[in-house]
Formats: structure tokens, C-alpha cells, sequence
């Protein structure tokens, strides 16, 4: 008697575990949607940061001593105020030092260029030269007059027709003309050496003048250099920007090259993200983008717009939070030409600021379902729960595009069947349940 009650009072505890499990009374209690026709929209999802395409820096141009720099970090420049100076009077020096030197040559120049003396002389001394050989002919000639006039004597004294006095008068005129023949001789080959020496020295001055103009050209080049550097020594933004990063607080001596400011322009900051390379094969440039987060104000759904304006064409491994290795792809996304603008006045949207964005790499519209309605059946294809009949029936389902919250199925159920989301473990096909649509 005592085993039959413990049967019985077993086989109920069995039936009723059953009727719980099975919910004979109204089945498996479950929470469907109904499947439907909307747009769904495929996307990469990921985290960004700010950046700017291209930063601008301000270095010394040469080796100086820097003025104190008066900006600051966040300071806005503009193209006409200069940001930073070496020392001017520095400058100023050493321009004054190179335009003396230029001043110097030109006069030096000048001097040696001025052979109008020279020139004058030269003529002179050639009409010496001149004059100096009618002479010796004039001599020349009075000297064969004295010694013809010399031989006459001597032929007349021979006969008496002269005296001896006569012919000593003409023996030394003869040596008179005879020396001064000679003296003119001397005197021609001392005025003849003055043309050559003239000449000379024109050469020497003329060889002078090119020298010292060499010099002067290399001075006035100096001087430019000079001047130049006095332009360089005020540094000008290239762009309307402001300042990113400041090196230099001091006035100090410094050498060439040393960064001084970091300027940017914030009204073309973009968007940076890594995205998972398996993810980017799907993304192409000129794809609108999502862009959210607090650091410009906006939630999901609310975000601002953009485009992708540039995929790098190689990867790189990045270790993720949790210490995975992940090979991922910089894709570069730009603010629409009208939210830019917005978010700097009201959000002071800046450089290296945290956002997130959803680039849309698909569109279309069919029957979609929630996403937490499909799963991988055992042969490994997509599977869901529909409800037919009061009853939940596994489907094989074809799926085109889907995202976090919706997936398109191609073919399997019909638009408005409900659908089972989260199925439970315990559910099976053709199991009765009891369902509320969410």
C-alpha cells in the first residue's frame, strides 16, 4: 500500500513538473515581433577621435635669440599678426654691418674706376713720344749739317780760304751736334719706356676695380641675405587658426629648426577610426556616416552627418581592451560641410576628442526582423522561431543585410508573422506557446 502511494504521489509530481515546463494550460510563455517591411540600413559601428589633416609648424629659420612668445595654447592667429620673433635689433645689426660693407666697396669702386687722369697722362706721354722723335730728326739733321760744314772747313783752311780758328769753331759744333743727337736718342728711349708704364698701371687699377667689384657683389649678397633674415626673424601663421602646442616659454638663444608653436586650423577637423579589417571591406569612400557621442552633445540616432573621405590602404594589429591581438584599418571620416562650424561655437569641439561612428555600408528595404530573433541552426545556417498555428516552428531563413538591432530575410517567413526573440533553450518545434508582442 505504502510503494502504491509513493507511485502515485511520483507520478503526479512528474505530470505536474510536465504541465509546468509545458505550460499545457496556455504553453511556453514567449515575447514575439511581427516581421516587417522597413529600410535597413548595414553599418560598422566603431569609435573615433578628432584629428587635423595637416598641422602647420612655426621653427627658428636660423640660429637667435627668440623673443618671449605672448600666445598661449587655444589662442586663435591670424595671418597678419606675427606669433613669434627673433630678437630685431639683432637683426638690425647685422644689416647695418653688411650695407656698411657694401657702402665701402662702392666707394673703393668708384676710385679705382676713375682713370680719367690716367687717360690724359697716357696722351700726354704718347705726344712726348711723338715730339721726342721730330727732335732727334731735327738733331739728326744738325748734326750732319756739322759735319759737312765741318769737312768744308777743313777742305777751305787747306787752301787759306779759312783759318784754323774757323775750323775749330766747326769741330766743336760739330761735337755740340754729335751730343745732342745723342741726349735726344737717351731722352726719346726714357719717354717711350712712360706709355707702357701708363698703361700698366691703368691695367693694375682695372684689375683692381674687378676685384673690388667681385667684392661688392659679394657683399650686396650678404646684404640681401642679411635682409632677408631680418624678414624671416618675424614668423607669420601660414593659416587662420589657433594654437595647439606651445615649446617655448622663455626669451633664450636658440638654433635653427627648433619648434616653436603647433598652429592648426580647427574648420577642418575630421574623424579617425579603427575599424576591424574584416569590417572595412565593406566600406567605400563617399558612404554617409553617423557621427555621436557626448564630446559633440548628440546621442544615437540624433548624431550629426558625415561622409567617408579616405580608407588607408594598409592595416595594422592593434590590441584591443580586452588584450586581442585585432588587425584593423585607419579610415579617416569628414564632418558634412555645415555641422563643422556648429560644433566648435557651441560644443568647443577640438583636436583628439573621443566620438563614435556609424558608417552605412548598405541600404535596402524588405522584410526585416529583430536581430535577437535569428540564430545558427547545427548544420550552421540561420535559423528563427516563428509562431504558426499557435505553435512555434523553427525556419530556415536566407538573410541579406542586418545590423545590431534588425536583420532583412530574403526568403523563409511572410511580412506581419510574429517571430520569437531570445528563443529559450527549452523551446522546440511545434512547441504550443504563449506569446505577447513587444
Amino acid at each position: 500500500m505504502k510503494w502504491t502511494i509513493a507511485i502515485i504521489l511520483v507520478a503526479v509530481f512528474v505530470v505536474a513538473l510536465i504541465a509546468g515546463v509545458m505550460n499545457i494550460g496556455g504553453g511556453l510563455p514567449v515575447e514575439t515581433a511581427p516581421a516587417e517591411v522597413r529600410e535597413i540600413r548595414q553599418y560598422v559601428d566603431e569609435r573615433g577621435q578628432t584629428r587635423l589633416p595637416e598641422t602647420h609648424l612655426i621653427t627658428m629659420p636660423f640660429a637667435g635669440r627668440l623673443e618671449k612668445i605672448n600666445l598661449e595654447v587655444g589662442d586663435r592667429v591670424s595671418t597678419t599678426d606675427y606669433v613669434a620673433r627673433v630678437v630685431p635689433q639683432d637683426l638690425q645689426d647685422e644689416v647695418a654691418e653688411a650695407a656698411a660693407a657694401v657702402a665701402r666697396l662702392e666707394a673703393a669702386v668708384n676710385e679705382k674706376g676713375n682713370l680719367d687722369l690716367e687717360t690724359k697722362t697716357q696722351e700726354q706721354a704718347i705726344l712726348m713720344v711723338e715730339a721726342a722723335r721730330e727732335r732727334i730728326k731735327a738733331s739728326l739733321a744738325r748734326m750732319n749739317f756739322a759735319e759737312d760744314f765741318l769737312a768744308r772747313m777743313r777742305r777751305l783752311a787747306g787752301t787759306g780760304a779759312r783759318t784754323d780758328e774757323e775750323v775749330d769753331r766747326a769741330e766743336v759744333r760739330q761735337v755740340e751736334t754729335k751730343v745732342e743727337y745723342a741726349e735726344d736718342n737717351l731722352t726719346l728711349r726714357i719717354i717711350e719706356i712712360l706709355p707702357g708704364i701708363i698703361e700698366a698701371y691703368i691695367g693694375d687699377q682695372q684689375r683692381g676695380e674687378k676685384t673690388l667689384t667681385e667684392e661688392k657683389t659679394e657683399a650686396e649678397a650678404r646684404l640681401r641675405q642679411m635682409q632677408t633674415k631680418r624678414q624671416r626673424g618675424t614668423m607669420y601663421s601660414p593659416v587662420e587658426g589657433v594654437v595647439l602646442a606651445k615649446n617655448v616659454e622663455n626669451e633664450r638663444y636658440l638654433s635653427a629648426g627648433e619648434v616653436l608653436l603647433e598652429i592648426g586650423e580647427p574648420q577642418r577637423l575630421e574623424i579617425e577610426a579603427d575599424i576591424l579589417s574584416q569590417d572595412v571591406v565593406n566600406v567605400r569612400e563617399g558612404q554617409p556616416v553617423e557621427i555621436y557621442g557626448p564630446a559633440i552633445g548628440v546621442p544615437l540616432g540624433e548624431g550629426v552627418g558625415g561622409t567617408v573621405k579616405k580608407i588607408y590602404p594598409a592595416g595594422f594589429t592593434k590590441q584591443s581592451s580586452l588584450g586581442v591581438e585585432q588587425q584593423r584599418v585607419k579610415v579617416v571620416v569628414a564632418f558634412d560641410q555645415d555641422v563643422l562650424p556648429k560644433l566648435i561655437d557651441q560644443q568647443e569641439l577640438g583636436v583628439g576628442y573621443r566620438v563614435r561612428v556609424r558608417i552605412f555600408t548598405a541600404q535596402s528595404r524588405g522584410i526585416t526582423v529583430p536581430r535577437s530573433a535569428l540564430f545558427r541552426g547545427p548544420a550552421g545556417t540561420w535559423q528563427l522561431f516563428v509562431i504558426r498555428g499557435g505553435k512555434a516552428r523553427r525556419i530556415d531563413v536566407t538573410i541579406g543585410l542586418l545590423n545590431d538591432e534588425r536583420v532583412e530575410v530574403l526568403e523563409g517567413i511572410q511580412e506581419d508573422e510574429p517571430v520569437i526573440l531570445a528563443p529559450d533553450t527549452r523551446l522546440e518545434d511545434g512547441l504550443r506557446v504563449q506569446f505577447e508582442e513587444s
